[in-house]
């Protein structure tokens, strides 16, 4: 079967669609991208990090050179209680053991500006796939392809549908298993379990910067009930955000903010029929680690490396069985790390609250141990990234050496 013969209809185009889309792109293989909103970039959300392996597929794309122009490098992190003593200082030193194990620290970006790059550097015979204002209602899947219709009552037909939006995905997919299937089971629904709500302020962006790139500022203190958005900006108000600045100051000047229901789930199923999820689709947690993007990004570099070497080595089409095996491995293999990511998450949300003693002791006290900070450093977080995946099918030469070997070799 050829690349060409076989479409995606990717709904979502958020950055992990917009990374599907250059990696589909990459691979010849045909797409389309549907988005719901009327805009490519809408400023608003929270920064984004990504770390030496998602930056390596970044590389891969041809675009490390311009993320890491708009991006800041790590430096440290800083930790304050609500009276603002600081109580921990990671220092460079830190980020410095990061970049000579894997070659680069962790780098931050403005959301929009870093969604801005990967719509722009697209090819313009590319961007004519992603099509604005379309809300996917319905999805229906058979043994010949699949079906999304939008709420304008468009219909759009293809091999497969990558559900990438992290909203409607998710509850089509289990209307769609559900139809098909009464008994079906472990379906995603939405929406999922909030356990966390989240307020997001943006600094204003043409006043002095109150930090230096790349610098982490956390303020720790004990978890807080859901409030409406003045009222959580007022309890807020006397919180460090640096070393002498506090909420208030910048929430007074703020561009934009806005409330949000962080849940968290990783579903039993992610895919049913022809359908398939990624990113936020199938699995949210707590931003306070900053895993959310770069695990979008490493599903969709085994989904596209499956679907790559399934289509060359299937001549007469993809049928639904052979593409449910794709979709069975690639959540075999995604499941085992995405729930220790879950956990991390869940872990450093509850440190940061004081969910209970033992949070409140390990955050304040036992972290702040520099051989506990250097031992995860150079063995948890590690083992970890080294293991980072890319995508097979792109030659390009090893952006970021360190001590530590990646075991997933770029090809060259």
């Amino acid at each position: 079967m050829s690349m060409e013969d076989f479409n995606v209809i990717i709904a979502g185009g958020g950055p992990v669609g917009l990374v599907a889309a250059h990696a589909l792109h990459s691979a010849g293989i045909d797409f389309i991208v549907l988005e719901r909103r009327e805009i490519v970039v809408l400023d608003q959300g929270a920064s984004i990090v990504l770390g030496a392996a998602s930056l390596r597929v970044m590389h891969q794309f041809g675009l490390l050179d311009k993320l890491l122009e708009i991006g800041g490098e790590f430096q440290h992190n800083k930790a304050f209680i609500l009276d603002g003593y600081e109580f921990k200082y990671s220092h460079a030193l830190r980020c410095e053991r990061i970049w000579l194990n894997h070659g680069i620290a962790p780098v931050s970006f403005h959301r929009a500006r870093f969604i801005q790059v990967l719509y722009d550097e697209l090819p313009d015979s590319v961007k004519g796939r992603y099509i604005l204002a379309k809300k996917v209602t319905d999805i229906s899947s058979s043994e010949i392809g699949v079906q999304a219709k939008c709420a304008d009552a468009n219909i759009y037909n293809g091999s497969m549908v990558l559900g990438a939006d992290g909203v409607q995905t998710p509850g089509l997919l289990r209307s769609s298993a559900l139809a098909a299937d009464s008994t079906a089971d472990g379906i995603p629904s939405t929406p999922l379990r909030p356990n966390i709500i989240l307020l997001m302020v943006q600094f204003p962006r043409h006043s002095a910067r109150p930090s230096e790139c790349g610098q982490s500022f956390d303020t720790h203190h004990k978890g807080r009930s859901k409030k409406d958005t003045e009222a959580l900006a007022a309890e807020f108000s006397k919180y460090s955000i640096a070393d002498e600045l506090k909420f208030k100051d910048i929430y007074a000047k703020r561009p934009r903010s806005g409330m949000a229901n962080l849940e968290e789930d990783i579903p039993k199923h992610w895919s049913w029929g022809r359908v398939v999820l990624a990113g936020d689709a199938c699995h949210k947690y707590t931003p306070n680690a900053g895993l959310g993007l770069n695990d979008g990004i490493q599903d969709i570099v085994l989904l596209c490396n499956g679907l790559c070497r399934t289509i060359k080595d299937t001549p007469d089409g993809l049928d639904t069985a052979t593409l449910r095996w794709v979709f069975d491995e690639y959540q075999e293999i995604r499941s085992k790390p995405l729930q220790k990511d879950a956990e991390l998450s869940a872990q450093v949300t509850h440190m940061h609250a004081w969910a209970n003693t033992f949070y409140h002791v390990t955050a304040c006290y036992i972290m702040l141990w520099e051989l506990v900070q250097e031992s995860f450093i150079n063995y948890s977080a590690a083992q970890y990234i080294k293991r980072g995946r890319v995508l097979d099918y792109i030659s390009a030469t090893e952006p970021f050496k360190g001590i530590v070997n990646w075991v997933h070799q770029m090809k060259s």
